[in-house]
């Protein structure tokens, strides 16, 4: 899905997304879907779903996500501009996990110049990463967004932005007002939920641009990615 402003008609739109029956519950990897601890139900990869829990969270709807179908230029000029963050759901594979792993490696020992304006934070919450997701994407394009008086989210971040990313996740875990309107969301989509209990091989990344830089923000991950101007 690609997180963009005043969005397309639906037209169409509805007609393919029956094609395409997941939930964010899907986007767990591995590492997140043995997780103990707390559960929650997981969101349906709808935007209309996402954008109606962005809202009762407070957030303004005067940006929307619409779904992505695909990269040719026709399938991309159905995208409304301009953009300010993508959610990238693929599946989990054994290869992925070794170049994900090597890549981390090759991190933690090379390095990488990371602004301390990108806002991180991991998972502790099995089923959650879609929420996670969509969390990375307003935090870290917040001077753009307008949240309403009284804004859950709004407040969330602001409570956060100093924390470390393990902090973050600490936060979550017993912010009530969040897991409360997730959970009345994961309710809502053209599927039926599944199981809390569900295993998943698929997973969720958000893209975002910080300070002339593309991230990768993958909450199953132990850091950010960065890949360049």
């Amino acid at each position: 899905m690609g997180w963009a402003g005043p969005g397309q008609g639906a037209r169409g739109r509805k007609r393919r997304r029956r094609r395409r029956r997941r939930r964010l519950s899907e986007l767990e990897g591995p590492g997140t879907a043995d997780m103990e601890g707390q559960r929650w139900l997981p969101l349906e990869a709808n935007p209309e779903v996402t954008n109606q829990f962005l809202k009762q969270l407070g957030l303004h709807p005067n940006w929307q996500f619409v779904d992505v179908y695909g990269m040719d230029p026709e399938l991309l000029s159905m995208v409304p501009r301009p953009v300010c963050a993508v959610l990238l759901l693929f599946p989990i594979t054994e290869k992925y996990e070794v170049f994900r792993t090597e890549e981390e490696e090759k991190i933690k020992s090379q390095g990488q110049d990371v602004t301390p304006s990108v806002y991180f934070m991991k998972q502790t919450i099995s089923n959650a990463c879609g929420t996670i997701g969509l969390i990375h994407a307003i935090a870290n394009n917040k001077d753009k967004m307008h949240f309403e008086s009284g804004s859950t989210l709004k407040k969330f971040l602001e409570e956060s932005v100093s924390m470390s990313p393990e902090e973050r996740a600490r936060y979550l875990e017993n912010y009530d007002a969040i897991r409360v309107t997730h959970e009345t969301s994961a309710h809502e989509g053209q599927t039926e939920a599944p199981s809390i209990d569900e295993k998943v091989d698929l997973h969720f990344i958000a893209l975002v641009h910080v300070d002339g830089h593309l991230y990768e923000l993958g909450c199953h991950r132990s850091l950010q990615e960065v890949y360049g101007a």
